[in-house]
């Protein structure tokens, strides 16, 4: 299953609140921590695991590795970023965690990759400035 979730500089709370071993559904649970994946991290030279720094600096719209502004303006409930979370089937969650055979964690990492991979490659954006109607 794929939840979305848009987050704006408002929410800075959502990277402690849901991505933290405090969180009531991580408790007991293998935590699996978000990566950075893109060509937008690439861009901005973030790879790896998501960091708490370089959240909370891009939801100030500010670079994580330069420091510089993102964009020239900085709106209060600007959308910052979208948070794509993964949920495997029970099924496949209880195969893992009853055989603890590794294979099935990587093959459902595979597919999420393969996945996000393609909803780039999908994705677009509007552009409505000086009476352009565009989608890039």
């Amino acid at each position: 299953m794929l939840f979305v979730n848009h987050q704006s500089n408002a929410r800075k709370d959502y990277f402690t609140e849901h991505l933290s071993k405090s969180d009531y559904y991580m408790k007991d649970a293998q935590e699996v921590v978000g990566d950075w994946h893109g060509r937008g991290a690439e861009l901005l030279g973030l790879s790896g695991q998501v960091d708490k720094d370089s959240y909370f600096r891009l939801c100030e719209n500010v670079n994580p590795e330069s420091g510089e502004q993102l964009t020239p303006r900085t709106k209060a409930e600007r959308r910052v970023l979208y948070d794509f979370t993964f949920d495997a089937p029970k099924s496949v969650t209880l195969a893992y965690e009853l055989g603890g055979d590794d294979r099935i964690m990587n093959a459902f990492r595979d597919s999420v990759k393969e996945t996000m991979g393609e909803m780039e490659d999908a994705m677009r954006v509007r552009v409505r400035k000086n009476g352009a109607r565009e989608d890039r």
